[in-house]
């Protein structure tokens, strides 16, 4: 089997993106399922065109091949010539370094070990970075540890620290655990002092992310990282066609919907993946929760108007926009939106992130977990609340 299959490179640049990327990005774990041609890839679509095809739709995509092994020099660079400037292209570290050695049963004397894993992860941060711009978030996605592996999360957390301590400056790093038991205050203090994300999924053995201890702040670096990925043995049992959803997840993915409208609401970007054995098919998937988004944001808006006597929201100009951590260093979000009020953009009248709980991510700030230094910007500069609030998102 092709893991890595090859991409075109001469058949002119990709398409620009559309629009600028928002502060949500929805995009599926791998592009390559020959189901798709059809309802989602052009009839007669061929596995080396699926790519550039994909990223006509979304802005990001999940590798899942790269945890079977490190790409072979020149596949990144050919990925990055099939989608265009502002796509974010995540990947999954090799199953090697997370899982401990290639057999069956996790060893873990073998997980995160340095003389056993570094010059694997080297060579995958090498070929990765052939993606330039292009390349988002690196994913340490770790099995199921039962106790005769870790009898404890102690020492595990002790390597991952140090795993994360010693990489190379540069990738924005997330990690996934499927132990329930070791979500812990401990456990996300040691991802924000590396910077790294914690992995939100939707996973039979994890948390739905509204069901975390109220303690717990999930937010760990300066994005989010969502995974809805389900149930793999059910739905292997339900379907082996990946062209339709044939689960009906829709009150999960309502949850789901109030967790990305709060992150927004914290000025907390987000990346969100769907996996087709979530409910049968991943892109149907997405739409649908991209549908769900918009209607939790209606149940939340608050309208533009300001209090009576305080003039129009735009009386002293545009209210000032957030950094978009997708976008170039120091750029700014334009915050071109739809308005609640009549459901038509209104770039001249934006809106703004609110806080939902008094967290942000300061606009002008000298430095971001999410993307390191940041200059300022006039646009940037204040950061005071009008006396009215809205939530804003664009799609």
């Amino acid at each position: 089997m092709d893991l890595f299959p090859d991409l075109p490179g001469a058949q002119g640049p990709p398409e620009p993106l559309s629009r600028e990327p928002g502060p949500i990005r929805f995009g599926t774990s791998s592009f390559s399922n020959r189901d798709w041609v059809g309802p989602f890839y052009p009839p007669g679509t061929q596995p080396r065109d699926f790519l550039r095809a994909y990223a006509r739709r979304y802005d990001t995509v999940e590798i899942d091949a790269t945890y079977y092994g490190v790409p072979a020099p020149g596949t990144a660079a050919r990925w990055a010539r099939a989608v265009p400037e502002g796509f974010l292209v995540a990947a999954k570290f090799p199953r090697e370094i997370v899982h401990g050695g290639a057999g069956p049963v996790p060893d873990p004397g073998l997980v995160l070990d340095p003389d056993e894993t570094y010059a694997i992860r080297d060579a995958f941060l090498d070929a990765m970075a052939l993606l330039g711009a292009k390349l988002g978030p690196l994913l340490l996605q770790f099995p199921y540890f039962p106790k005769a592996i870790f009898p404890s999360a102690g020492p595990f957390l002790a390597k991952l620290d140090r795993f994360l301590r010693d990489l190379p400056p540069g990738p924005r790093v997330v990690v996934e655990i499927r132990n329930r038991a070791w979500l812990t205050p401990r456990f996300t203090r040691l991802l924000a002092e590396r910077g790294a994300a914690l992995a939100l999924t939707d996973h039979v053995r994890m948390p739905h992310a509204d069901e975390l201890d109220p303690g717990l702040d999930p937010v760990t670096a300066g994005f989010a990282y969502v995974r809805l990925l389900g149930d793999h043995r059910e739905m292997d049992r339900i379907t082996s066609v990946w062209n339709r959803e044939v689960v009906d997840r829709s009150p999960r993915l309502r949850r789901w919907a109030e967790v990305l409208v709060s992150l927004l609401e914290r000025n907390v970007p987000a990346l969100v993946y769907v996996n087709n054995h979530y409910a049968g098919y991943a892109p149907g998937t997405l739409d649908r929760l991209r549908t769900l988004i918009r209607e939790a944001m209606g149940l939340r808006k608050t309208r533009t108007s300001p209090p009576p006597g305080s003039g129009p929201p735009c009386a002293g100009g545009p209210i000032p926009g957030i950094v978009n951590p997708w976008a170039p260093t120091g750029a700014v979000d334009p915050l071109r939106v739809v308005t609640f009020g009549n459901g038509k953009e209104d770039p001249a009248c934006p809106l703004r992130f609110l806080p939902r709980n008094g967290t942000r991510f300061s606009p002008g700030s000298s430095s971001s977990p999410a993307t390191g230094p940041r200059t300022s910007s006039p646009a940037a500069a204040s950061t005071s609340s009008p006396p009215w609030s809205a939530t804003k998102v664009r799609w």
